[in-house]
Parts: structure tokens; sequence; C-alpha cells
């Protein structure tokens, strides 16, 4: 993600906000562990009560508008290897029931706030 950033222009599309839930045990959700969150995707690391851990992803469906046809090709592919590969059991596509422009806004304004999100930008890659 963070590579894939490094090529785009548009200092928007190369913010990422970053939250270490296990620093933060009283945001209510103890399975979660890290989240990494784009305005073209949300990754998110879990772990369940008997310790296995699981990876769900969400991409924006203008993936291709937002960021460009072959860094689009790119991630999909990437997820697309996750999914049919050996990680397959620990892999899925999560649905998210927002506006994905509007929430990644709303949570920018959160890291603010609240210090355990960090917003981070990611520097231009300069090839």
């Amino acid at each position: 993600m963070i590579e894939i950033q490094g090529f785009l222009k548009t200092k928007d599309l190369r913010a990422r906000i970053k939250c270490n839930h296990t620093e933060t045990p009283n945001l209510g959700n103890c399975f979660r562990c890290e989240e990494f969150i784009t305005s073209f995707c949300k990754i998110g690391l879990n772990c369940n009560e008997t310790g296995k851990f699981t990876i769900n992803y969400f991409i924006n469906p203008h993936l291709k508008e937002l960021i460009g046809e072959s860094l689009g090709n790119t991630l999909e592919k990437r997820f697309d290897e996750l999914t049919t590969g050996e990680m397959k059991d620990f892999v899925k596509m999560t649905p998210l029931n927002r506006m994905h422009d509007r929430y990644f806004e709303e949570l920018l304004r959160f890291t603010r706030t609240f210090p355990h999100y960090k917003g981070v930008i990611t520097d231009k890659n300069s090839l």
C-alpha cells in the first residue's frame, strides 16, 4: 500500500490513517489489532479469542478512477493472490456500508481528537 501511495501525485491519495488497537483497549473491539485506511482501501488485522489471525479489507469501488488503471490492477491482483492462495481462509473482503470518501475524511478529522489514530502522508517517490 505504501509503495503504491509513493507513486501517486495527489497528497490526499498519499494520506493514510493507522491505528494500533492493541494499545487502545477502550475502543470496544478487543479482536481488532491494527487498521490501515486510505481513500482507496481499508485493511484490518484481527485476532479472535483463540488466537487465530485474520485480515479483512475493503477496496473503494472507484479505485481505478482514484489511483489509475495500472496501480489499481496491481492492488486488485495482490488482494486476489491473498484470497485465492494459501491465505484464503484468513483473508476476506468486507463491504463498507457508507461512502468511503466521506468515511476517510471523517477519520482524518478524528485523528486530531484521538491521538491513537495517526494520520500519515507517504513521501512522493522520485521515480
